[in-house]
């Protein structure tokens, strides 16, 4: 959970220890959890990291969120990376069966 840290605050403005106890309850916080545990996909990540944000942000994080344009994501329809003789090379990212890449 050390992602989530920053969004409790500064540690050029607050006592490190109060920082580290709101860390510690975003990871008991009922809406973090439920969140947390809708993830399957990047993609899954990506808004629950987005909503977990907005739960815990000021005015001005949530201000910057809804700013934000909507996201459409690419579609590829073949491996971003020619491979030679069809061969998949370790760590190469392949599309799979989804709009989600592989590594190899």
């Amino acid at each position: 959970m050390p992602i989530y840290e920053g969004t409790v605050g500064s540690l050029l403005t607050e006592d490190p220890r109060v920082l580290w106890e709101r860390s510690r309850a975003h990871w008991e916080d009922p809406f973090v959890l439920e969140w947390l545990n809708t993830i399957h996909t990047r993609r899954d990540w990506a808004e629950a990291v987005r909503r977990i944000d907005y739960r815990f942000g000021s005015p001005d994080v949530r201000t910057r969120i809804d700013s934000r344009p909507v996201h459409v994501p690419i579609v590829a329809t073949e491996s971003p990376i020619p491979v030679p003789s069809g061969r998949i090379r370790p760590g190469q990212v392949t599309w799979g069966d989804g709009p989600e890449p592989h590594l190899a």
